[in-house]
């Protein structure tokens, strides 16, 4: 049996889909991710936190003695006791920091994955209105040992990344230079190379690595394909990405490590 379409559809405006839903399934990722992680005692003298999602179960092991791939950190006391209870308030802290970090991504990165849920309203047939074009910067996470750290803002929003340099040794990364359109930014620890400039029509769109007590290892991935940077495969794995590459922020802890950063990426939004 042919069933007929009704006489009038509500504008898309007026749909539940367009607003409800989609703060509720953000709310639902959000809530899911941040039920992960955990404090726990794998032995009652090796304290460590967890996160059982298992995009992180690559990490490290609590101890050299003790086998757990689902633990991230165990950081003891500075006398060496790690069941001493400054070292179980450490693993604690690094918790915490662990849990901001992953959690600040996701919001960013859910973000962008929901931008096009703001051009629903104009597949409706009766609205008259065009979507404007606007642009939506936006700070990743810091990445690496950056909890205390006041950063350093370079950023120029009115330019274009158009190349960076990154120094780094087979455990680290030693330093980074940045080029603003042309014209050589802030320039982070020891930066042996040259700068690799990008084509005109080319952006970096991720940046990833592995994180610790300081930045083992950063790579930019541009629209082309093209890799630029290295370093060691220590700590925790990280990839920040949503839109492109426009200013980077970053502290240094001595003149030959890169101890933090963070990214700032740019979207051009129809809404």
């Amino acid at each position: 049996m042919t069933q007929t379409a009704p006489s009038t559809w509500p504008p898309c405006s007026e749909l539940y889909y367009t607003s409800d839903i989609v703060v509720a399934a953000r709310e639902i990722i959000m809530n899911w991710r941040g039920s992960k992680f955990h404090y726990k005692e794998v032995q009652p003298t090796w304290p460590c936190y967890v996160d059982t999602y298992w995009g992180w179960d690559d990490a490290e092991s609590c101890t050299p003695d003790v086998q757990n791939s689902t633990c991230l950190w165990n950081i003891v006391s500075s006398s060496g006791e790690s069941n001493s209870s400054d070292a179980k308030q450490n693993v604690q802290n690094a918790l915490e920091r662990h849990k901001k970090s992953v959690m600040e991504e996701l919001d960013m990165r859910l973000t962008h994955l929901l931008l096009p849920t703001r051009l629903w309203p104009y597949l409706d047939p009766t609205n008259p209105n065009l979507p404007v074009v606007r642009t939506n910067d936006t700070w990743s996470t810091y990445f690496g040992a950056c909890s205390s750290i006041t950063f350093e803002n370079i950023t120029p929003k009115e330019t274009n990344i158009t190349g960076v340099a990154v120094s780094y040794s087979s455990s680290h990364v030693e330093g980074l230079g940045v080029l603003y359109s042309n014209v050589s930014g802030s320039a982070y620890g020891l930066v042996r190379d040259s700068i690799v400039r990008l084509d005109a029509d080319e952006v970096i769109v991720n940046a990833n690595g592995w994180e610790g007590g300081t930045l083992n290892q950063l790579v930019f991935v541009t629209s082309k394909g093209r890799k630029i940077g290295g370093g060691g495969p220590g700590g925790s794995y990280f990839s920040s990405g949503a839109g492109r590459l426009i200013a980077i922020s970053a502290y240094n802890g001595t003149n030959s490590s890169l101890d933090c950063i963070r990214f700032l990426w740019r979207e051009y939004i129809l809404e």
